[in-house]
């Protein structure tokens, strides 16, 4: 479909830039053996051995997934699969207040979605001037959708036939066709094996860099969300830009 061919475009023009600039890839989960070595294991189960004075670190981010609720990737959905969805759902629960969560129900609901979002917060964006907040709260209204806030959810079930059955904290019932669950991400550090680089986490488990995107580690840099907000692909490109130019002095 649609979404398959430019998910294809774009893998093809990446491919072709990095074949253009003479960069080799090699597949596989790497994980820090020395502050300059990465071993690198294939799918087959074999390792080998990167060596490099100068290493980025762009491993980005992944849904956080809420200990009381199970995403199955059907029903309940995270900010990834939901991608996927084949149809417009009828009726969407949207549980998470930041960014996330309100781009999601935002456009759900202006394509006719019925969208209920739902934050403990007492209101979406909370960390926007609360004008900015009410104007997203009104235009989210006026599209159809509502926000509950103060809320979170105490179980959620399929009902085995065509709804997800949805009780809230307050003992409020609702029903819904599709549950998305965003409620932030979490940097991609597990299995890196950084303590034996040298890369210092920092209190939110994201990676601790400089002004220069250098971390705690001299000669090893980091982009993208795996440094924290803005945690966007265009400020994720600049960082990568600035890290790869301080990395070659060319800063």
């Amino acid at each position: 479909d649609g979404v398959e061919e430019i998910i294809r475009a774009h893998d093809h023009y990446m491919a072709a830039q990095l074949e253009r600039h003479g960069i080799r890839c090699l597949r596989g989960r790497a994980q820090f053996r020395s502050p300059s070595a990465v071993d690198v294991l294939r799918i087959d189960g074999t390792t080998f051995e990167v060596r490099a004075p100068r290493i980025v670190i762009a491993t980005g981010s992944r849904p956080r997934q809420p200990a009381e609720l199970a995403v199955d990737h059907e029903h309940v959905l995270d900010s990834d699969s939901i991608l996927a969805l084949a149809y417009l759902p009828r009726s969407l629960v949207v549980v998470g207040g930041g960014v996330i969560a309100s781009e999601y129900a935002s456009t759900f609901a202006a394509l006719g979605c019925a969208v209920t979002q739902i934050d403990r917060a007492a209101r979406p964006l909370g960390f926007l001037d609360a004008e900015l907040s009410e104007r997203y709260a009104q235009a989210l209204g006026a599209a159809g959708g509502r926000f509950l806030a103060h809320r979170s959810i105490a179980a959620a079930q399929w009902d085995g036939v065509a709804a997800l059955e949805i009780t809230l904290d307050d003992g409020t019932c609702l029903a819904a066709d599709k549950m998305l669950i965003a409620q932030g991400r979490i940097a991609n550090v597990d299995g890196l094996g950084l303590e034996a680089a040298g890369v210092r986490l920092t209190a939110r488990g994201l990676i601790e860099v400089n002004a220069e995107l250098e971390t705690t580690a001299a000669g090893i840099y980091a982009a993208g969300d795996v440094i924290g907000p803005p945690s966007l692909a265009s400020a994720a490109m600049e960082q990568g830009r600035r890290a790869a130019c301080h990395a070659l002095g060319l800063l």
